[in-house]
């Protein structure tokens, strides 16, 4: 499947990307990164093994760590990136 991401997507994924680079070490980034990108792949791949979310039943949930979730959306051939959201920080709208 074609992987596509939502200016929100990219944003949220900048800005964990520099508050870690502010606050941790490379390893921490290089870590995140590395976790996003399996999973991004993982979610290309295998689609529909991951969760509807309660609230919107057109956007599912991957659980990257117990910190970050990934949420998309499916259309046709393209997995739409919406989301990279911080399990501690905010409440998602998609839950």
């Amino acid at each position: 499947m074609v992987v596509e991401w939502s200016d929100s997507a990219t944003e949220d994924f900048d800005n964990t990307v520099r508050y870690l680079e502010d606050n941790w070490n490379d390893k921490v980034v290089g870590k995140f990164i590395r976790n996003i990108r399996e999973e991004v792949i993982r979610i290309a791949v295998f689609p529909c093994a991951f969760p509807v979310t309660r609230r919107r039943k057109d956007v599912r949930r991957c659980v990257v760590s117990k910190i970050n979730s990934i949420y998309y959306s499916l259309k046709e051939n393209t997995v739409l990136i919406l989301a990279i959201i911080d399990n501690r920080q905010r409440s998602s709208p998609y839950t």
